[in-house]
């Protein structure tokens, strides 16, 4: 079986989408720049990483290890009966901030116009 280059490509997209150099995301994860580009290039694949290495990859691209691995959203879980309800008051509670429906583009935290508070980057 061949190796799964589509996990190196996400992975790729992701680091690319967040704005982070290939340096950048290599030291976050602890391994090798050269490691990180034989990983986008399709060199070595999921399979060369033990599940921390790949939790800790996912979690760094705010990403689902199922969808970096498949390129397919992971599968709903169901919810219990009488719960929607609850979670659609406690969601619409939770999205009462007004912050101009802007999200930053780099770290995807709600932002103004001009700056993000929380990476200190530019929206525009």
């Amino acid at each position: 079986m061949g190796r799964n280059r589509g996990f190196g490509e996400r992975v790729k997209q992701a680091r690319e989408y967040l704005g982070l150099k290939r340096r950048s995301l290599a030291r976050r994860l602890g391994i090798s720049p050269e490691m990180l580009e034989m990983l986008e290039t399709g060199q070595i694949d999921q399979t060369d990483f033990g599940q921390d290495k790949l939790d800790r990859i996912a979690d760094t691209l705010n990403r689902p290890l199922h969808f970096l691995v498949t390129g397919e959203q992971p599968p709903q879980k169901p919810v219990e009966v009488g719960t929607i309800g609850q979670r659609s008051v406690r969601q619409a509670a939770q999205l009462s901030f007004d912050c101009d429906g802007l999200l930053c583009p780099h770290c995807l935290q709600p932002a103004g116009k001009g700056m993000c508070d929380y990476c200190g980057r530019s929206t525009d």
